[in-house]
Formats: structure tokens, sequence, C-alpha cells
């Protein structure tokens, strides 16, 4: 097999809890950590900028999937448009940079913590090493972590706990749009029609459309769960 089929070809030899699985969280916790460390004397218009950078990048990424498709004549609408979430999230990230309006980065802080880091846990994912898909879904999903954390640390995000109700109300409403764009196209996003082939945490909930209603609540609970460490860390800062 040549390298452009191992690039772009068929692959489905990637499986959760190995060595493919742990490495990329691995090398994305230590680039968070160093993105944090060697910052911590840059200006405040340094950090935005890296950030921002770094959220075009992915956004980049999620394009040139779509492109990709589009050149190889093998794009389906049903899985290959970019409103699967933490591909959606791609393109508001930079637009919350900019506008840094405190209740949009609570949406983001929530959604990206409890949703886009729910995906490298449980990764629906088939392709492997060294497939482009292996490497664009850890790119996109840990950068959207990564930009989360370093916004915490370096852009000074405040979070409140009034968030979590924004957080859910526009979670539902992307929900909504999500059964007119797979009414439409015959897909599956926001896992709105049934669930992912991927082990997650929606198994337990039962069937469609019983998962959605009770992810409802698994959703509030884990928003109030990460404003926990948030809640302390304002308390702490007020002393």
């Amino acid at each position: 097999m040549g390298w452009w089929d191992q690039l772009f070809g068929i692959n489905t030899s990637f499986k959760a809890y190995t060595l493919a699985h742990y490495l990329p969280l691995l090398i994305f916790s230590v680039l968070l950590w160093l993105w944090i460390y060697f910052s911590k004397n840059w200006s405040y218009k340094s950090c935005k900028t890296s950030a921002f950078l770094a959220a075009i990048f992915l956004e980049v990424l999620v394009v040139f999937h779509v492109c990709v498709r589009l050149c190889s004549d093998d794009f389906k609408a049903a899985t290959d448009l970019p409103f699967h979430l933490c591909n959606l999230l791609t393109f508001i990230v930079p637009i919350t940079l900019l506008v840094n309006r405190s209740w949009l980065n609570g949406v983001l802080y929530f959604w990206i913590l409890v949703g886009t880091f729910q995906a490298l846990l449980t990764p629906d994912l088939k392709e492997g090493f060294p497939h482009y898909i292996y490497f664009r879904f850890w790119t996109v999903h840990a950068g959207l972590v990564m930009i989360v954390l370093f916004s915490l640390a370096r852009l000074n995000w405040k979070i409140e706990f009034k968030h979590i109700l924004y957080a859910g109300l526009f979670a539902n409403i992307f929900i909504g749009l999500s059964f007119v764009i797979n009414y439409l196209t015959g897909g599956n996003y926001f896992y709105s029609m049934h669930k992912p082939k991927a082990a997650t945490i929606l198994d337990y909930l039962g069937e469609w459309p019983w998962y959605l209603i009770w992810g409802q609540l698994v959703m509030m609970g884990l928003f109030a769960i990460y404003y926990i460490p948030i809640h302390f860390y304002n308390k702490y800062q007020k002393k």
C-alpha cells in the first residue's frame, strides 16, 4: 500500500483504548502544558492571537476534510457536512475569541469540556494511524479542549453559573436544527437520529428517543459538575 492510500484510502484499523488512543491524549496534554507554560510572559494580545490562530487551524482542517471528499467524488451530505458538534465548534470558536462575550465563552466552556472531551474518551473513529482522518480527529477534538483551557488560564475567561442555562438552551436549539438537517440529508448529525456505533454514555440511556430525553438530565448534570472547579477557583480568587 502506497503512502497516498495510507493517508486517504480505506482504513478501519483504529481500536479504542490502545496505544493509538492513549498516545494522542498524552501528546496533546504535553502540548497544552507547554503552551500555557511558555505563554506566561506573553502579553494578553499575544495570547489571544495564538488562541485565534490555533482555532483557525482547526477550522482549516475541517474545511480540508470537506474538500478532500468533494475532490475524490466521495462526498456524502449525510456524513461529510461540518454539522457534528465538534466540527461546528471550529467555526464558532474563532468568532468567540474575536467578540469576547462572557456568555458565549461560558457556552463554549460547557459544550467543549462536556461534549468534545467525551469524544476524546470514547472516540467515534474508524480510521487508524496514519490516515488523515485519524490526525484530523485528534487535532480538532484535543485542539478545542486545549483552546478552552488555555483561554481560562491566559485570556481570563469568566464562567458563571447562569452560563449552564445558556449552554443547555443553545444545545437544544442546535439539536432541533439537527432534525431538519438530518431529514434533508439522511444523516445523524448531533446523534439525534440514533446513537453512534462507538461506545458512549448514550448507551446507558435507552433507545431513541429516550436517550435524547434522558440525555437532557445527564447534560445538565455534567454541566453542573464541570462548574464545580470554576466555583472553587472563583472563591479562591476573591480571597
